[in-house]
């Protein structure tokens, strides 16, 4: 069997897979979690938990407002699919932080390093499992929403700080070396 006979094969049993799982319906977001509990059964344990706590830790970092001063990474003008058609801006996303740094790889990857000492690193897209947040064509990905718009804002006692609404206007310290990171 030659490669593009795979390759076929391969395609066409996705799509009738895809066909079978959109069939259900309303159930057919249990049935995709099943699959998706199946596929990360095979992969190797201490992945499964690293991702796991990588979405607990941005959960734990994440508010409808900023609740103490410092840096954070604010998402906006949200919408549910990459191509959703919009005739406004979108939602605006929780403020992610505070943040000790941050850090982002040629607009493919991001790694958050939080106050209280907990980091998430370098978090892409196509991750299995999953990443909690990544880029995704131009736009941030995180908790069901994709993002058009960020930014990264310090918050004092006072407020946002002047002149800080735009990104390039804030120092925040580089993030460490990942020396031996994949």
């Amino acid at each position: 069997m030659d490669d593009m006979t795979y390759q076929i094969a391969i395609k066409q049993l996705a799509k009738a897979h895809a066909d079978i799982l959109f069939s259900y319906g309303e159930a057919a977001q249990e049935k995709l979690e099943e699959l998706f509990s199946k596929s990360l059964r095979g992969l190797p344990e201490d992945w499964v938990i690293e991702k796991y706590l990588d979405h607990e830790i941005l959960r734990r970092h994440a508010h409808t407002s900023p609740r103490q001063s410092g840096t954070y990474l604010k998402l906006l003008h949200g919408r549910r699919t990459l191509d959703e058609a919009m005739d406004d801006w979108g939602p605006d996303g929780p403020w992610i932080g505070p943040l000790e740094w941050f850090h982002c790889t040629y607009m493919a990857s991001i790694s958050l390093g939080f106050t209280d000492g907990e980091t998430v690193e370098c978090l892409i897209q196509n991750e299995t499992p999953v990443a909690p947040i990544y880029f995704a064509s131009d736009m941030i990905y995180f908790n069901g929403m994709y993002y058009g718009d960020w930014e990264i804002q310090h918050v004092t006692p006072n407020g946002i700080e002047e002149n800080t609404q735009n990104s390039s206007s804030i120092a925040v310290p580089p993030a460490p070396t990942f020396e031996g990171h994949p």
